[in-house]
């Protein structure tokens, strides 16, 4: 059988990690079961840095190679991956991309026979920031065409789901219990429309949803998708604490939260634990998904798994009977019809529920805005994300032409990328943020995305890297979380980013190897005997481990994992 090239790879040396980083951002979008790229981190043997790549390679339909000093003196780099993909690129199987993140002298090498994706006398690092990125979102556009130019083959349609009797759900007394369903957005407008439709797909008992339970094994599960920023969680929100829906499912509503990078044995023990009310943990994936499965069997409960990214990240989740249901939210409609999911599709705000927004986040009534607010909103795509963050500018002391005006230069830098809006309304806030705390918030790119920070880690960070007390990290969140660029939990014990801020901020701080290390030395100085003394602020323990190994702490680590003491 024909090996199916599907993977984008991307070749780079170790210590290029944050141009790595960056790249990944604006390939974000683009990305899904028919487009997927292959970035797997290095492992240290010895004293080198290797990868697993002989699969990959075999996959692979277009090449990315970030260039520097450093890739040309990787002996790995030299000796096991470009001569793959330079006999692939000769034979026409493999599309190179090179790209000159900083001057060297690739041209005593192969490469000098490849065209760039980028003019290499005009390496990124010498570039300013809003040059520099424009220059990625074009580059991101030439891989992107690349690889559709070189179509994989298609997935097999999935099976039919087997007809099953009417499984109505019904609306007993008992009103569930929500088990980590997030708090609302501030400013939330409902969109009654779109949540009276996703009720109906949920609850209704009409021929085309009779065969919905819930669970991929068993029936046909229910997927929101839309692009980043546009609201699906806030809807999905709405829709868990709307009365009836907790009505239809008494013995419990249960979410959690996905992303890019999923630990499968974690969530699991965290929906037993929220299914038994007992701390669970698991051995293996199948271990618990076969417990899960005999906990769940019986019950009327929803399950929402939010920010599904690859279909094989629901499959730990498939275990819920024919009396409860699944619901997904995702920014790719193919990965809902890779999993037989009932599709709904958010779109944009309107014009006139755009004006609504940023009349609540402006504080200005709706009457009164300008003409300038409506080019505001069309500006921002009419993003409700975007449209939260030019409001709260606005709220801060700003003129509506202001904000265009700056959102315009925005556009300079992001040009048309999907998240180009978002990104420049991010960057109108950011740059109206005085110097010192725009640090402080790029800062906060070293914690991980889809995760509730403890307000006491990130006071711990602050302390290190601004000298600030704890009174002034928390006042500095507060202000932040007016201004939209994070959200502050009920009695600002916590944060957590929208994965399009995390993403801004990791295309902003200066390295985040850097700032992995700010943050273990913070840790240190709290430490004064060693890492077990540290102090226990629900996030410390949890996860020094990964914050050492971004940070190139890797001996420490290990003393630190092979330590009985």
């Amino acid at each position: 059988m024909v090996q199916q090239r599907d993977l984008l790879f991307i070749s780079y040396s170790h210590t290029d990690r944050d141009w790595l980083a960056r790249l990944l951002v604006f390939l974000k979008p683009f990305t899904g079961p028919n487009f997927r790229v292959w970035a797997d981190p290095y492992i240290k043997i010895g004293e080198e840095w290797r990868r697993n790549v002989s699969e990959a390679m075999s996959r692979t339909c277009v090449a990315v190679l970030l260039v520097s000093p450093d890739f040309l003196a990787s002996d790995f780099i030299r000796d096991e991956e470009l001569p793959p993909l330079l006999e692939g690129a000769k034979a026409g199987t493999i599309t190179l991309f090179p790209i000159a993140i900083s001057a060297s002298s690739y041209r005593a090498t192969a490469l000098t026979h490849y065209q760039f994706a980028h003019p290499p006398e005009r390496p990124l690092d010498r570039m300013p920031r809003s040059r520099r990125h424009a220059a990625l979102v074009q580059i991101t556009e030439k891989i992107v065409e690349a690889a559709q130019t070189a179509p994989p083959d298609m997935p097999a349609a999935p099976a039919p789901v087997a007809e099953r009797s009417a499984t109505v759900i019904a609306s007993p007394g008992q009103v569930a219990i929500l088990h980590g369903v997030p708090g609302q957005r501030p400013n939330y407008l409902r969109r009654q429309e779109y949540l009276d439709r996703l009720k109906q797909a949920l609850l209704g008992a009409d021929e085309r949803v009779v065969g919905i339970t819930g669970a991929t094994r068993q029936g046909t599960p229910i997927g929101l998708h839309g692009m980043g920023g546009i609201g699906k969680t806030v809807l999905a929100i709405d829709l868990v604490n709307d009365d009836e829906v907790r009505r239809a499912f008494p013995d419990g509503i249960f979410w959690l939260t996905l992303g890019q990078t999923i630990e499968p044995p974690r969530l699991q023990g965290e929906l037993a634990t929220y299914v038994t009310g007992e701390a669970r943990a698991f051995a293996t994936v199948g271990e618990a998904r076969d417990q899960l499965r005999q906990l769940v069997d019986s019950r009327s409960c929803l399950l929402v798994l939010d920010d599904l990214w690859r279909p094989q990240d629901a499959e730990p989740f498939d275990v819920l009977g024919p009396r409860s249901r699944l619901l997904l939210t995702t920014r790719d409609a193919d990965l809902l019809v890779a999993l037989g999911a009932r599709e709904l599709s958010l779109d944009v705000l309107s014009e006139e529920l755009a004006l609504e927004l940023l009349s609540s986040w402006s504080g200005q009534p709706r009457a009164e805005l300008p003409q300038a607010a409506r080019n505001v909103a069309e500006s921002c795509g009419y993003l409700p994300l975007a449209l939260a963050l030019a409001g709260a500018h606005v709220q801060g002391g700003a003129r509506w032409a202001e904000v265009q005006s700056a959102l315009q230069r925005g556009r300079l830098e992001f040009l048309d990328h999907p998240y180009g809006s978002v990104f420049g309304s991010l960057r109108l806030s950011t740059d109206a943020l005085r110097q010192p705390e725009r640090a402080r918030y790029f800062e906060l790119a070293v914690f991980p995305e889809d995760a509730v920070i403890p307000v006491a880690a990130i006071c711990t960070l602050w302390r290190h890297t601004g000298g600030m007390d704890p009174d002034a990290s928390r006042d500095l969140l507060r202000r932040l979380h007016r201004r939209a660029l994070l959200t502050l939990s009920a009695g600002d014990t916590g944060i957590s980013f929208h994965d399009l801020q995390h993403d801004f901020l990791r295309l902003n701080i200066a390295s985040l190897v850097g700032g992995h290390a700010a943050l273990v030395e913070a840790y240190r100085a709290t430490a004064p005997s060693g890492w077990t003394s540290g102090s226990d602020d629900g996030y410390f323990f949890q996860h020094l481990p990964q914050h050492l190994a971004a940070a190139d702490r890797l001996d420490e680590l290990k003393g630190l994992l092979c330590s009985y003491d």
